[in-house]
């Protein structure tokens, strides 16, 4: 579970550095290639995935890449400044 990443791409990585459930493949200079460590993994992003960083692109379309790729591993969960974007 993570939350509150405001398009901050550094930070989001460095999560996913310490992370027990997310493997993260840079070869793609473009877009983060994530992947679940394992069949028995879960992911949940609470939310709040755009706002203040300089990555507010890149990293929606990380996680609804890694949804698409999981779709019944992978849950996305709508916060308040991404509410706030689409009003």
């Amino acid at each position: 579970f993570v939350t509150d990443v405001e398009g901050n791409i550094d930070f989001f990585k460095d999560y996913v550095s310490r992370s027990n459930v997310l493997d993260l493949d840079e070869s793609d200079t473009h877009d983060l290639n994530l992947r679940l460590k394992d069949n028995n993994c879960y992911f949940v992003f609470g939310g709040d995935a755009v706002d203040k960083g300089p990555g507010d692109i890149r990293f929606c379309r990380t996680l609804v890449s890694l949804k698409r790729r999981y779709p019944k591993r992978v849950f996305l969960l709508v916060g308040n400044r991404d509410l706030n974007k689409v009003r």
